[in-house]
């Protein structure tokens, strides 16, 4: 279960939002998805930088990445900034996702823990 919510309650995302997705065992690492992007392109890595708001002792966080001159805000305030990257980094991916064209192809794909190695299955979209 995902520890983001909504700034707002009564505007909550449906539920299964991509952006915050967390299943048993299998963790989809958007982060390093945007840096291969990045890499595999020859563009400036990405980078991150949070909006905190909330009482010292229970912060919220959103994160905003920037990607060759494109920059994306996590749609929610999450538990922690990692929550927050991964959502900011997932909302870039659709995005940039939208703009590839049928010849170049973004991995996606969850990454498969097995005890200390992970292992990263990839999928084209």
């Amino acid at each position: 279960m995902s520890l983001c919510q909504e700034a707002n309650p009564s505007e909550q995302m449906p539920a299964g939002s991509a952006s915050c997705i967390s299943l048993p065992g299998i963790q989809i690492n958007h982060k390093l998805q945007l840096q291969m992007y990045a890499q595999k392109r020859g563009k400036q890595l990405p980078w991150y930088d949070r909006i905190q708001e909330g009482p010292s002792h229970a912060p919220r966080f959103k994160s905003i990445v920037t990607i060759d001159g494109q920059t994306f805000e996590s749609p929610q305030y999450c538990h922690t900034i990692k929550e927050a990257e991964y959502a900011a980094a997932n909302l870039a991916l659709v995005s940039l996702a939208q703009e590839v064209s049928s010849e170049e192809q973004l991995p996606v794909g969850p990454v498969f823990n097995y005890g200390k190695i992970s292992y990263h299955r990839l999928t084209y979209l």
